[in-house]
């Protein structure tokens, strides 16, 4: 099962309520495509920030606040 069905599976379980992020074919602008990008975004960032240079820790970097951004996002949707 891949992340984004995980994720729909776990919703609709501890929600009762489905994302509808399983569709074909989802309009760039629909709630269900931004909870998307927003996770893709986030696995970039930590992916960055986790083999990178750990500045992040330390200081607000592009990619912490990119990564922060993301996961508000997502709280939004969800």
């Amino acid at each position: 099962m891949t992340v984004l069905g995980t994720s729909t599976a776990i919703v609709f379980i501890a929600l009762d309520t489905r994302l509808g992020c399983l569709d074909a074919n989802l309009a760039p602008d629909s709630e269900s495509q931004k909870m998307i990008d927003s996770v893709q975004v986030q696995f970039e960032s930590i992916h960055k920030m986790e083999l990178g240079t750990p500045i992040w820790k330390y200081v607000s970097s592009p990619t912490w606040r990119k990564y922060v951004k993301a996961a508000d996002e997502f709280v939004e949707y969800v």
